[in-house]
């Protein structure tokens, strides 16, 4: 008896039948992106007006200020914009008074941004509006600044920003150098 007859015909038949389904999965996932109109896929285009939804009690003059961006330069080809953005001196009491935060914006390339990219370069210290205004391509590529606004600040102390002092000079030093008053003892081991 010839066995190998019969498991050559179930194997055909079960190979047609998958190459059925995948052909009916095909021919069908294709519908479903056609059945999405091309407007109903758009996105709406960004707002620049503020979420004000939910704002703590004593902010409400940091969210809603209005910002008076004007024409500064910075290296890259490109149309920039600075303004100062106030902030509260301390976030946890709003009345404790204010500060000046300086902001710099590099305008899409393309003339139609499709949102903002805020930086940071990091730190402590470091200058987010010289990062902008010195080399804004490099900080985000030029893909992503040819469609986005690019957003560089100098945090607080720094830069064009409102400076901070913390502590005076001799504070400042025991704070960096004083050996803490209290310090581990070491252990001597013994054999």
């Amino acid at each position: 008896m010839n066995t190998t007859r019969p498991r050559r015909s179930l194997a055909r038949r079960a190979l047609v039948a998958l190459a059925g389904v995948a052909i009916a999965v095909t021919t069908l996932s294709g519908c479903l992106y056609a059945a999405i109109p091309p407007e109903a896929a758009a996105t709406p285009a960004p707002s620049r007006e503020p979420d004000l939804d939910g704002i703590p009690a004593g902010f409400e003059s940091f969210y809603t200020q209005s910002l008076d961006w004007t024409p500064c330069s910075g290296t890259d080809a490109g149309s920039y914009d600075c303004t100062t953005v106030t902030a509260p001196l301390d976030w946890s009491d709003p009345g404790a008074g204010s500060l000046e935060l300086a902001v710099i914006r590099r305008a899409a390339t393309n003339g139609d941004a499709i949102g903002s990219l805020l930086t940071n370069p990091g730190g402590p210290g470091a200058s987010g509006y010289d990062l902008i205004a010195q080399s804004a391509s490099f900080a985000v590529g030029t893909a992503l600044s040819d469609v986005y606004d690019v957003i560089g600040f100098d945090p607080r102390g720094v830069g064009r920003s409102t400076a901070v002092r913390c502590f005076d000079a001799k504070a400042m030093d025991a704070y960096l150098f004083d050996i803490p008053a209290d310090p581990p003892r070491q252990r001597r081991l013994e054999g």
